[in-house]
């Protein structure tokens, strides 16, 4: 799963697909599919869904929204 942190918040959003130069969709940290600028962003990083969970860095209704988005069946 790649996951993004926003400049401003610190927090860390769902990256779903780069929509266009400069711009991709997101599952935001309250579960909200957005599309918003690359710019926003500091850092990128791939990492195991488990693990995010976790560590806190992302929430569960954010994985929820990303596996019913992908089509990705929920246990």
């Amino acid at each position: 799963m790649d996951i993004f942190k926003n400049k401003a918040s610190g927090k860390y959003f769902i990256h779903i697909e780069d929509i266009e130069t400069g711009e991709a969709l997101f599952v935001t940290p309250v579960g909200e599919l957005k599309v918003l600028e690359l710019s926003l962003f500091e850092s990128q990083e791939h990492v195991d869904e488990d693990s995010l969970l976790r560590r806190g860095l992302i929430t569960q209704l954010q994985v929820e929204r990303y596996h019913k988005y992908m089509g990705i069946p929920q246990d």
